[in-house]
């Protein structure tokens, strides 16, 4: 994960150094006087571009541990996937015993004879 993130902020610098080459390139031709110049470039698009760019990289050292990129195991995912499994049968119990303790509470209020 850390190598795509590292890989894509580095694919969003350059890219955002092209572009911001681009826009200098444009002010020089246009002070030149040349005759095909096209339209400005956007500042924009150069600064979200080191945005993101910036993000991936921080999302990158955010995920490593002392220095190491951190590779769930197979045996990991299986603990993750086991602590998931049985939040939701927990949740599930806590949902049902709430409906179920709203049923009796609406038996004992009704009138006899229901």
């Amino acid at each position: 994960m850390q190598g795509l993130l590292i890989a894509m902020a580095a694919a969003l610098l350059l890219f955002a150094g092209y572009s911001w080459g681009r826009s200098a390139g444009y002010d020089q031709g246009l002070a030149a006087g040349d005759i095909d110049a096209p339209s400005a470039p956007s500042t924009t698009q150069t600064i979200v571009l080191i945005t993101l760019g910036a993000g991936s990289l921080a999302g990158a050292f955010l995920l490593q541990r002392d220095g190491v990129a951190v590779v769930p195991t197979p045996a990991k995912l299986d603990t993750l996937a086991g602590r998931a499994e049985q939040a939701m049968i927990e949740k599930a119990a806590s949902i049902s015993a709430q409906s179920e303790d709203v049923d009796e509470s609406k038996k004992a209020s009704a009138p006899p004879g229901d």
